[in-house]
């Protein structure tokens, strides 16, 4: 983690996501910290974070904004109510300073939701649950 001359931490993630296909397109599920953000990076969001023939597992890295989104797709039971899909896809992502390596982010990120799809908890309720337990695991302070 990279610490200012003042003090202050750096925070090494700005924000943990999820979006998710729903009958409307790509959508922002859940963004954390819980910030008004603005309508062009909601719109990046949905647009950049799930490539249009993904595939469960798919890993992107894309610029949003002046960070990057380190996400992954995976293949979850539908969460739209009265809908004829069993499945559809959800992005789980973080945005990161772009100086910074994303391939441990992106390991991380594959091997929790490897843990929940693994014990059958790989869901949109679960997911969200989990992403503000995520960014601030990810943002702790050292002592």
């Amino acid at each position: 983690m990279k610490f200012t001359p003042n003090g202050c931490q750096d925070f090494l993630a700005r924000a943990v996501f999820l979006t998710g296909m729903t009958d409307f397109g790509n959508e922002l599920l859940y963004f954390y910290p819980e910030v008004t953000i603005s309508e062009k990076i909601d719109h990046d969001l949905c647009l950049k974070t799930m490539p249009m023939a993904c595939q469960d597992g798919d890993m992107l890295i894309t610029r949003i904004g002046d960070l990057n989104a380190v996400t992954v797709t995976r293949l979850i039971p539908c969460f739209e109510k009265n809908n004829y899909k069993k499945e559809t896809f959800a992005t789980l992502g973080i945005l990161i300073p772009m100086d910074i390596n994303p391939i441990p982010y992106y390991k991380m990120i594959a091997n929790l939701l490897t843990k929940f799809s693994e014990n059958g908890n790989l869901n949109k309720e679960t997911l969200i649950d989990s992403i503000p337990k995520l960014y601030k695991t990810l943002n702790q302070k050292l002592l």
